[in-house]
């Protein structure tokens, strides 16, 4: 098999996961019984983000609490907001985003976070970067 690919993205794209913290939560109904929820994170994409925007990622988040092994949350169209108020600051809608009950303080983790991202990312409306911590993880 013979791959031609640019290298920063195919060699790294799956190795970095990033964590966002959930700093506030909206929920509401839209009129029927049927709730979705909008979810405020600290990273967005004029930051982490940018390959949303830029390179048309599909964001799609897991629940931390649910990987650690808690008890998976009620099922909601939910969209995922960045921090600066710009209309333009979503990772996720609720048009495409089925996810779960998510309450503040919670971690979201994304996968596949490791091409162009924190590299293309800039200080915006008074927010500086995020900070990093790394965790290496070897498998045999």
């Amino acid at each position: 098999v013979r791959f031609i690919a640019e290298p920063g993205r195919f060699m790294v794209s799956a190795s970095t996961s990033v964590a966002t913290k959930i700093y506030a939560r909206k929920g509401c109904n839209q009129g029927t019984d049927a709730e979705v929820q909008g979810l405020y994170v600290d990273d967005g994409v004029y930051g982490t983000f940018n390959n949303v925007v830029y390179d048309h990622y599909h964001a799609h988040p897991l629940r931390l609490n649910t990987l650690l092994g808690g008890e998976k949350g009620k099922m909601m169209p939910t969209s995922v907001f960045g921090p600066t108020c710009d209309g333009l600051d979503v990772m996720c809608s609720t048009e495409d985003t089925v996810f779960e009950r998510c309450e503040v303080d919670e971690w979201l983790v994304w996968h596949d976070m490791g091409a162009y991202t924190h590299t293309g990312s800039y200080v915006f409306n008074g927010y500086t970067h995020v900070p990093h911590h790394y965790h290496f993880v070897e498998e045999e």
